[in-house]
């Protein structure tokens, strides 16, 4: 990671950023959850790609009140029927 634009220090690595969202998601941050199935959505961070489980953590963060997932779903869908 490079420098923070703000205050120039250093950026958390990759496996600290695993590790802080592991820890929002366990206390039930829906934003964190999401973001955890984008990666599992693009096979990044450490996570191999998997749609399905993409799509799961996608669904939880709803369920959780952050809309953004339920718009995420319909877009996979709208575009997977449009393949």
């Amino acid at each position: 990671m490079g420098l923070c634009p703000f205050c120039r220090t250093p950026g958390a690595s990759s496996d600290n950023l695993i590790r802080n969202f592991d820890k929002r998601m366990e206390a039930g941050d829906a934003i964190a959850i999401h973001e955890i199935g984008v990666h599992y959505f693009h096979g990044d961070n450490g996570h191999s790609q998997d749609i399905t489980k993409a799509l799961e953590y996608y669904k939880r963060a709803g369920d959780l009140g952050y809309a953004e997932s339920y718009i995420t779903i319909l877009a996979l869908l709208i575009f997977m029927v449009m393949e």
